[in-house]
């Protein structure tokens, strides 16, 4: 007699967690650049080339220099979303393109930037930040489509994407992360879930479309 096991199988979804730190940056000029004038004398200010970067209400902590997501945003809305390897890397290369076009801080009225971790379970998962951004950039595209003014200039992944073999879960902290990630707009977005009153988040079954 060949005795068949029962065994109950959990479905294991990979869960990708949004962690947004909680500041806001803001462009500013690093240091005056000064020249001494052609016909001597003291040094003067010289506002035509001005080292622009991303820094925090303190003027003392600079962007993370950890993997992960970031949006830019002009007067609380979102413009522009995207990954990177090393954050403070990539916004060190915009700042080199704003200096060599002659730009200020003072150029970039509203502009302000935050980014957020990406926590993945299990860590073994592949492609963690490219899904986390898709997702991202698609559930702003829906958002800013409802709204009178569209501002969101990174609009080309509007595509659905599909869930990987086994569903996928994305969360975030309602109450950490910026408002146009709350509760108030995401819940109405398919698979919205809220299982704890701090937790809400996203899950899709296998091959279930996003924002279909």
């Amino acid at each position: 007699m060949t005795r068949r096991s029962n065994r109950a199988y959990v479905r294991r979804l990979p869960t990708l967690t949004l962690t947004w730190d909680p500041d806001d940056y803001a462009p500013d000029d690093d240091f005056p650049w000064t020249v001494p004038p052609p016909g001597g004398g003291g040094p003067v200010a010289a506002n035509w080339a001005p080292w622009v970067e991303w820094l925090d209400a303190t003027h003392a902590i600079q962007l993370s220099d950890d993997p992960g997501l970031y949006v830019i945003h002009r007067n609380g809305e979102p413009t522009y979303a995207g990954k990177a390897a090393n954050i403070q890397t990539r916004f060190w290369a915009r700042a080199a393109a704003l200096h060599e076009l002659g730009l200020a801080a003072t150029d970039l009225p509203g502009q302000t930037v935050n980014f957020c971790s990406v926590a993945v379970v299990p860590a073994t998962y592949a492609m963690p930040i490219s899904l986390a951004e898709h997702w991202l950039i698609r559930f702003l595209v829906v958002r800013d489509f409802s709204l009178p003014a569209h501002v969101l200039t990174n609009a080309s992944r509007t595509d659905s994407f599909l869930a990987p073999a086994g569903g996928l879960s994305i969360r975030f902290d309602p109450t950490a992360s910026p408002p146009w990630l709350s509760n108030a707009w995401a819940q109405g977005q398919a698979g919205w879930t809220q299982p704890t009153a701090t937790v809400a988040g996203f899950d899709y079954g296998a091959g279930v479309a996003v924002f279909p």
